[in-house]
């Protein structure tokens, strides 16, 4: 009798309760990427269809031993097999190993470039008080500024990571084909 309870009550009530703060998960963590503003001024491309985008925008870091630099890359990395995500620095970096990255783009740092890279983090709380070398912005497949991190903070990077995963496009699911050897 105990052990059919467990099975009927506890089970379910357990699978429910973990499902539930999944969910609560996703939703605290989709809260927390409102968007701050459009990414126009950067020239990025478009999200399409058949080439979906979504970019991780930061300025370059200008000395060689910036941990931003190495954060960036440890980032890259992790989603080098995705090929949605692009990474695309400010300005050219005398760090190569992030120019040189698959992904990896770098637009021209002008002062226009730059204002309009302060005006949307001067918005977010995220990086208030945080130097603008260590700012990196994520952008969506619509364009769309959705949050502003610190890049030289870990659990901050950590939380970028996670929010990189949310905005991914899922990939296609390939229809399975069962061969089977002809039957006499």
């Amino acid at each position: 009798m105990l052990l059919l309870g467990i099975l009927l009550v506890v089970f379910p009530l357990g699978s429910f309760l973990y499902l539930k703060a999944g969910i609560n998960y996703r939703i605290e963590s989709l809260n927390e990427l409102e968007p701050l503003g459009s990414a126009e001024a950067f020239g990025l491309t478009k999200s399409t269809e058949e080439k979906p985008a979504v970019y991780l925008l930061y300025t370059t870091p200008g000395a060689l031993s910036d941990s931003v630099a190495i954060t960036v890359k440890k980032v890259h990395e992790a989603f080098n097999h995705e090929p949605a995500v692009n990474f695309v620095g400010i300005g050219k970096s005398p760090f190569l190993l992030i120019e040189d990255l698959l992904q990896s783009d770098q637009i021209e740092r002008t002062s226009e470039v730059v204002k309009a890279f302060q005006d949307l983090t001067s918005d977010s709380q995220f990086c208030k008080n945080v130097p603008l070398e260590h700012q990196g912005l994520l952008v969506d497949r619509e364009g769309m500024v959705r949050r502003c991190y610190d890049l030289h903070n870990g659990p901050d990077v950590t939380r970028m990571v996670e929010h990189l995963t949310i905005l991914v496009p899922p990939a296609p699911i390939e229809d399975v084909i069962l061969e089977r050897q002809k039957e006499y």
